[in-house]
C-alpha cells in the first residue's frame, strides 16, 4: 500500500510539473528576469537553479498567490505589460487603492516588475511559474486525484 501511495504522488507532482514547464518555453521570450546584476529581458539564458530555498522568500511568494485578485492580476499580465489604468478596466471589481496594494505585494514577491521609464507592470519569470503551478495545482484539486 505505501508503495502504491508514493507512486501515486510521485506521478502527480511530475504531472504538475511536466504541465507548468511545457508551457515556460513559448513564454520566456516574453518574459523578464530578476537576477543578480537587476532586470533584464530574457535573452535565452537559463537562470541558475537554486539549491536553498529560505523559507520566509517561500512563504511570501505563496502569500503573494494566496489572493484571487492577485492571481487575476498575474492572468492579464501573463498576455503582455500592462498599465496600473489598463488593469483598472481590465479588473473594475478592484479598487483602485486594492489594485495599487495588490500590485505592491506582488512587486514585493518578485512576481512582477514596473518599468522606469514607462510605468508599465510585467510579469516576469518567477511570476510566469508561480501563476501556471497554482493554476494547475488548483486544476489537480478540482479534478481529484484517483
Amino acid at each position: 500500500l505505501r508503495v502504491d501511495i508514493g507512486e501515486r504522488i510521485s506521478d502527480y507532482v511530475a504531472s504538475i510539473v511536466d504541465s507548468v514547464m511545457a508551457g515556460v518555453a513559448g513564454e520566456l521570450d516574453r518574459s523578464v528576469f530578476i537576477g543578480p546584476r537587476g532586470i533584464r529581458i530574457w535573452k535565452g539564458r537559463r537562470p541558475r537553479k537554486a539549491l536553498r530555498v529560505d523559507p520566509k522568500r517561500a512563504a511570501a511568494v505563496m502569500s503573494a498567490l494566496g489572493n484571487e485578485h492577485r492571481i487575476r492580476i498575474l492572468e492579464e499580465l501573463s498576455s503582455g505589460g500592462r498599465y496600473a489604468s489598463d488593469l483598472q478596466e481590465r479588473l473594475p471589481k478592484i479598487s483602485a487603492s486594492t489594485l495599487s496594494s495588490h500590485l505592491a505585494v506582488l512587486e514585493e514577491a518578485g512576481l512582477i516588475v514596473q518599468e522606469k521609464a514607462r510605468g508599465r507592470y510585467l510579469i516576469t519569470i518567477p511570476g510566469r511559474l508561480a501563476y501556471r503551478m497554482a493554476n494547475q495545482i488548483a486544476h489537480q484539486i478540482e479534478a481529484g486525484w484517483e
